[in-house]
């Protein structure tokens, strides 16, 4: 929910537990956020016929659309079945095969206001790999998107790309 800034810790691990229990002390979630929230996970019919479902299918969507979206770019994806993001395949847009060169193109991302993780901050071995994340509303995908599209074509006039 859009402004409920809450989180859940799970574990077995006791002293893990014991520590976070001394954390959350100081870090309590207001009272009537608690109250909310424990309603709407209190409600398992809501939950598995309204919630997950029509949580899944959004997601299924957005996937569907950052994937279709950039192989239009001709940019390759990896093809995946969980998680919140796809990997992206932007080698032939390196002006060298080279992490530096990824740090490079991810500036110039981010100088179109694109945040597009490079697979470095992931200990991705391979230069030119970044992660996207697709758990977004529709028109912030198709928004992302078209930026993308606008920066790649000026990469390929400049000729910066190899």
């Amino acid at each position: 929910m859009s402004g409920m800034r809450i989180g859940i810790f799970y574990t077995k691990n006791q002293h893990v537990l014991k520590s976070m229990s001394h954390l959350a002390l100081f870090h309590q979630c207001p009272g009537p956020t608690q109250y909310v929230i424990s309603r709407l996970l209190g409600d398992r019919e809501w939950l598995e016929n309204t919630f997950f479902p029509g949580n899944r299918q959004r997601l299924k969507e957005s996937q569907l659309m950052m994937v279709r979206g950039l192989q239009d770019l001709g940019i390759p994806v990896l093809k995946s079945s969980a998680g919140l993001y796809v990997w992206a395949d932007f080698r032939k847009f390196l002006t060298s095969q080279t992490l530096e060169a990824e740090m490079e193109l991810w500036w110039r991302f981010l100088g179109e206001k694109l945040y597009i993780a490079p697979g470095k901050a992931f200990e991705c071995y391979e230069p030119g790999w970044f992660r996207l994340t697709f758990s977004l509303p529709n028109e912030l995908l198709q928004a992302g998107l078209k930026k993308l599209k606008k920066l790649l074509k000026q990469e390929t006039k400049t000729k910066i790309c190899n």
